[in-house]
């Protein structure tokens, strides 16, 4: 009987600790997501910001930079630039016709398993 008893208030800590464990667990893995989520969103931040930047001071190696080497720029009224080297030439035909002076903001920047910006 006492070996009865012993193993069952064993078996009943066990299951506590492991219930506490997986709560930690949980929490650490929300805790996280959180700091990935406002690292990234920070991340997204900046570049919007050089991208305001590279187009406000007409900087089209920078803009050229912002985007990946098969990246496309479609402007209007513009030739399309497809690829590294066309978006340069196309960004220095815009920059060549206007002057931007533009100011992006981010009301809302959401994960929801893809970021949606508004």
């Amino acid at each position: 009987m006492k070996r009865t008893i012993i193993a069952v208030f064993t078996m009943t800590i066990m299951a506590s600790c492991n219930q506490t464990s997986n709560q930690s667990s949980t929490d650490n893995l929300t805790e996280n997501t959180d700091i990935m989520e406002r690292q990234e969103k920070q991340k997204i931040e900046a570049l919007l910001r050089e991208y305001q930047k590279s187009l406000n001071t007409s900087d089209a190696k920078l803009t050229q930079s912002l985007y990946t080497k098969d990246g496309i720029f479609m402007p209007t009224e513009a030739p399309s630039g497809i690829g590294s080297e066309a978006i340069l030439k196309s960004y220095e035909y815009v920059f060549s016709q206007i002057q931007l002076n533009i100011e992006f903001s981010l009301k809302k920047l959401k994960w929801k398993g893809i970021w949606h910006l508004q």
